[in-house]
């Protein structure tokens, strides 16, 4: 794995064997997209200040993260119209 240097603790990019990976961030330094071969992702921010992205756009597929009551991610939607839903059971942990 190689990795190249971008803001202080923040990848520009990394490289694991033949397959790499690139980042550019936005103004407020969060991730704004990557790129893994000639596919580009972004990230769509609702709030100026949060960094946890409202939707994530692959070309012209979608992907949108639904928060729960407590703030915490509740569930994806996808622009296909599935939903994930994430139940977080007993002791913290994650049911799919």
């Amino acid at each position: 794995m190689a990795r190249a240097g971008g803001p202080p603790h923040q990848v520009a990019s990394e490289t694991v064997g033949s397959s790499s990976r690139s980042y550019a961030l936005d103004p407020a330094r969060r991730i704004c997209s990557w790129t893994d071969g000639s596919t580009t992702s972004t990230n769509h921010y609702a709030t100026s200040s949060g960094d946890s992205p409202a939707w994530i756009g692959v070309g012209s597929a979608w992907t949108r993260t639904i928060t729960g009551i407590g703030g915490d991610l509740a569930a994806t939607q996808t622009d296909s119209g599935t939903s994930w839903v994430q139940i977080t059971v007993r002791l913290g942990r994650q049911a799919a």
